[in-house]
């Protein structure tokens, strides 16, 4: 597998890094950001009881994106036959703390689209 990548991009004043990695490659604190913002939007603010830790973790390549110590933006990418025959992308979130903001705005702002 491909070494961890990061990458520095944001609007002014709101800078996420981003980490894309292996589920392996990630560091413990890592996966715990990662599963305290999926329950945090998931199971308590949907209130969506349901199996988070669902065995496919292991398998996907995983995208979190950072400001200073909170995790603020994560998905995960899931390679092809892992749940589809295709490649898919799941668990795509923004923290509560900057949804509507610039910062979750330009989580979600494809590449091919302008600043």
């Amino acid at each position: 597998m491909a070494s961890p990548r990061e990458s520095r991009r944001g609007d002014a004043g709101s800078l996420i890094r981003w980490h894309l990695a292996a589920f392996a490659q990630l560091t413990p604190q890592q996966v715990h950001d990662m599963y305290r913002l999926r329950v945090d939007v998931f199971v308590v603010e949907q209130n969506c009881v349901f199996q988070d830790v669902d065995g496919v973790d292991p398998r996907c390549w995983h995208l979190l994106g950072y400001s200073g110590d909170d995790l603020l933006a994560y998905c995960r990418l899931l390679p092809a036959g892992v749940k589809f025959a295709e490649p898919s992308i799941g668990r795509v979130i923004t923290a509560r703390s900057v949804r509507g903001t610039a910062s979750s705005s330009y989580a979600r702002r494809p590449r091919s689209q302008p600043r």
